[in-house]
């Protein structure tokens, strides 16, 4: 089932997972006691949430830090101990591991999550809704697209068996066939890394902000590659100038 949007709502018995179907009302997906949850466990960007109780849990993807820092303050008050588990090591150890085993040099200079839509279609509204979220990892040298395993491994204590590859590469891109950066002109958030001569990257970060400061951190590793500003590289979907708001910021040299 595709909802337009999800909301959480914390009440002061349950935690409700509501969902809407593209028509404006929202209808209960899931429903938690408070009483009986147990833990909650925050991925390293801390986007991914589980939530956990006897009977199994609920992920959810926030749309930022700030989302699941409320959703998680509201559920605290109710569960018994230090029950908040941060999974930063152990992530960080299977991105490692992931760059190695494709014969890339650690360490890891950005991990973002964001939704991936078609690379030179238009983006509606229902598209994005149904967009499937992607890991984004950048070295010195590279671009990696993964698909997360957020449902098992590290975010499920209750998993035994043996560790399963958490991060899938879907595509793997030297940071030199970087070309430019195209903005969407219809969604604010939404942009395409231009690669040469290979297929393009349509992503969407979670809001404007977020876009700026993962283009910046990828506009220095280019910068150190090629001596030059990848802002110089930057157009609008439609060839209007790119607004100064959606650009990022550059210390000066």
């Amino acid at each position: 089932m595709v909802y337009r949007a999800v909301a959480v709502v914390v009440s002061s018995e349950s935690l409700y997972v509501l969902g809407d179907k593209f028509n404006g009302e929202f209808s209960v997906i899931s429903a938690l006691k408070l009483a009986n949850i147990t833990s909650v466990a925050v991925a390293l960007n801390s986007q991914y949430l589980r939530v956990h109780q006897a009977s199994g849990g609920i992920v959810l993807l926030t749309r930022s830090q700030s989302s699941t820092q409320a959703i998680v303050s509201a559920i605290i008050p109710f569960i018994r101990g230090d029950a908040v588990l941060h999974h930063r090591a152990a992530t960080l150890a299977t991105i490692d591991a992931t760059l190695t085993a494709e014969q890339r040099t650690p360490p890891c200079m950005l991990y973002a999550l964001m939704l991936r839509g078609k690379p030179d279609g238009t983006l509606r509204t229902r598209e994005l809704a149904a967009a499937e979220p992607v890991t984004l990892i950048v070295t010195h040298d590279a671009l990696l697209l993964c698909t997360d395993a957020y449902n098992h491994y590290p975010l499920d204590p209750s998993y035994t068996g043996k560790i399963p590859q958490q991060f899938k590469v879907l595509e793997n891109r030297d940071l030199t066939d970087l070309a430019g950066v195209r903005f969407s002109s219809s969604h604010p958030s939404t942009f395409t890394l231009v690669f040469d001569p290979v297929a393009n990257w349509q992503m969407t970060a979670v809001d404007s902000a977020t876009e700026r400061s993962i283009l910046k951190q990828i506009a220095e590793l280019w910068k150190e590659q090629f001596f030059l500003s990848l802002r110089d590289s930057c157009v609008m979907d439609d060839n209007t100038a790119v607004p100064a708001e959606r650009l990022w910021t550059e210390e000066s040299s």
